[in-house]
């Protein structure tokens, strides 16, 4: 996973299993299970996604690009990176 407007340039690596997790997760509007993905917003709504194992390798966006992400995950736009 990567955000383009991350000024860090973060690259989250994830199994298919564990973002198929965050998917079902979104989808179904509950926090995903931080078992290999941890997601935290800010209170001035920045977004960090990261491995619960590396929490220094987090990709970062803002909320609005966030709340435009969960909205494709719930439009089935990524289900074919999780099979």
């Amino acid at each position: 996973m990567t955000e383009s407007s991350d000024p860090t340039r973060s690259i989250l690596t994830v199994t298919p299993t564990a973002f198929g997790d965050l998917l079902t997760a979104l989808k179904a509007d509950r926090r995903p299970p931080a078992t290999e993905v941890t997601v935290a917003v800010s209170e001035r709504g920045t977004v960090r996604v990261h491995a619960t194992g590396a929490p220094e390798a987090a990709v970062t966006t803002d909320r609005h690009r966030w709340d435009t992400f969960v909205r494709g995950v719930r439009a089935d736009e990524f289900d074919h990176f999780a099979s």
